[in-house]
């Protein structure tokens, strides 16, 4: 069978397409599998009317498909490398003048926390190792250059981020003439 629009297959080490895991007739993406290899977390749109994207995990057997989130707009998930955790970006009201801010749950989709709360685009989270840090891109208006997305990282608790590459340097001064 052809893949359908939004169906998760589980490809095999040989290239071919292995068994479906999902037959959603919404737009499924964005999988990533937990560390130990038993799950797959993703986004969809399949609840929202509207094209809004929540937040599911199914087993990689194509089972027990669980929606984590039914708030606007999550998406991005990844899981600590412990698996307990899922980080993610989400938004914290509906419209497109919203903008993303990053969140983390339990596993299952409980506890769920927001992290930031800035009104900038935050993006792309990952837990670091030792599950201590989470990385992220913002874009910055930088002067002469216009906005650039840099990375950041901070302490999972919320405390001492830190903008890690520097694109200004990269690019050299900017003179206008």
């Amino acid at each position: 069978a052809q893949p359908q629009c939004g169906d998760r297959y589980m490809g095999n080490a040989d290239g071919n397409t292995g068994p479906r895991g999902t037959t959603s007739t919404f737009g499924d993406q964005s999988p990533s599998f937990s560390p130990d290899g038993t799950k797959i977390s993703f986004d969809s749109n399949r609840c929202s009317p509207v094209g809004l994207t929540n937040l599911y995990v199914i087993n990689t057997n194509g089972t027990n498909e669980t929606r984590l989130t039914n708030t606007f707009f999550e998406f991005g998930a990844r899981y600590s490398p412990d698996g307990s955790r899922i980080v993610y970006q989400g938004r914290t009201e509906a419209g497109q003048n919203s903008e993303n801010e990053i969140f983390i749950m339990n596993a299952d989709g409980t506890n769920q926390t927001q992290l930031t709360a800035n009104a900038i685009k935050y993006q792309n989270p990952t837990v670091s190792l030792d599950g201590t840090m989470i990385a992220f891109d913002r874009p910055d208006v930088i002067p002469g250059l216009g906005t650039r997305v840099q990375i950041y990282v901070r302490n999972l608790k919320g405390t001492g981020v830190r903008q890690i590459t520097d694109v200004a340097t990269h690019y050299g001064s900017v003179s206008s003439t």
